[in-house]
């Protein structure tokens, strides 16, 4: 039974989740055992939210937003002719973990090659915004806990 356009697009958003779901708890089971700073962007970013309610929408839905335009579509369109498409998407994922500034920066690239995915098997942008914004809310309510 072929799915349609829309249950596979939630088939593909769910997928994502579990699997960033996966690898963020085994990524947290590993970074316990590496000596570096708490995930610094993580809880600076989080700590400035409080109830600023534009700060809030700014970190669940702008950069989401913006952040999968640039890194999923944008720079992978201009440059996967000249250096091939998987060589792009491992460019620009790896530039994508390297600019949110965290020592832990595989997390980051994992969790772009999982949005990479979601838009390659879908080829809509919407998609990986849509695993985008739920990781960042999940973060930001595991990391409360935390502070």
């Amino acid at each position: 039974m072929k799915l349609s356009k829309r249950k596979y697009k939630l088939y593909i958003t769910f997928k994502g989740l579990a699997v960033l779901l996966l690898l963020g708890s085994l990524l947290a089971i590993v970074k316990g055992f590496i000596p570096i700073e708490p995930t610094s962007n993580i809880f600076h970013i989080n700590k400035e939210l409080g109830s600023n309610y534009l700060k809030i929408l700014n970190t669940f839905l702008i950069i989401p937003i913006v952040e999968e335009w640039i890194f999923r579509k944008f720079i992978p369109e201009i440059f996967q002719d000249i250096v091939g498409r998987k060589k792009i998407i491992i460019f620009s994922n790896l530039l994508f973990s390297f600019l949110h500034f965290d020592w832990f920066f595989l997390s980051y690239f994992m969790n772009g090659l999982i949005y990479s995915w979601a838009y390659a098997k879908t080829n809509d942008l919407k998609i990986p915004i849509i695993i985008h914004s739920i990781w960042n809310i999940n973060v930001y309510l595991i990391s409360i806990n935390l502070l």
